[in-house]
């Protein structure tokens, strides 16, 4: 499972990663205001996961010499970093996605805000990318992860839009990790994140 903590209130004398570190040693600072934690054996410390985000939330509030961050963050839990990114990033307090519920949190969310830049691919080829999810007629990210596997298996003929495969993984079962993997572009392009949740996976 992971955690990630998002706050865009901290004040410049706090740091959202030093306060990250304080719950795992394996802290992902994926933006200044995005921290991801590896929760995998924290329950002895902090109890079950939610238990942990509870404890991530009040302990912000606290001031900087208790060690807070004398502000309000976003805390949410999922087995899919990605997933996790996303919900707390848009979803206030605490969010709790269990594995496979990805879309009952995230499927509303407008697929314009799904952040490209978490499979290392260009403003540019992200505006191509939902410019052909605009045609397709693809306004959130329940009809991306709808999107048949005859569209997406089309997609991965060219090399541009591509990049779209491993963001799609974030909201869909294993078949478009098997469907990635076994792609002849998957050794072509470098995308860490996506074959790491890869690994995760299988």
């Amino acid at each position: 499972m992971f955690a990630c903590i998002y706050s865009q209130n901290i004040k410049e004398s706090l740091s959202l990663a030093n306060f990250a570190y304080v719950f795992s040693p394996l802290v992902e600072e994926t933006k200044q205001d995005t921290m991801v934690i590896d929760v995998e054996g924290c329950e002895l410390l902090f109890g079950s996961a939610y238990e942990l985000a509870n404890e991530v939330s009040v302990r912000a509030g606290h001031l900087k010499v208790d060690g807070g961050l004398e502000s309000k963050v976003n805390v949410a839990i999922a087995s899919n970093p990605d997933a996790a990114i996303h919900a707390a990033t848009f979803l206030k307090g605490i969010t709790f996605i269990s594995p496979g519920e990805e879309l009952t949190c995230l499927g509303d969310l407008p697929i314009q805000v799904l952040d490209y830049s978490l499979v290392n691919i260009e403003k540019k080829q992200a505006d191509e990318i939902f410019e052909t999810l605009r045609l397709w007629g693809v306004g959130t990210f329940q009809q991306f992860a709808e999107c048949r596997l005859v569209k997406i298996s089309d997609i991965l003929q060219r090399d541009l839009p591509c990049a779209m495969i491993p963001v799609w993984a974030i909201l869909h079962k294993d078949t478009c990790f098997e469907l990635w993997r076994d792609s002849p572009l998957h050794k072509k392009h470098e995308f860490p994140r996506a074959n790491c949740l890869i690994q995760r996976r299988h």
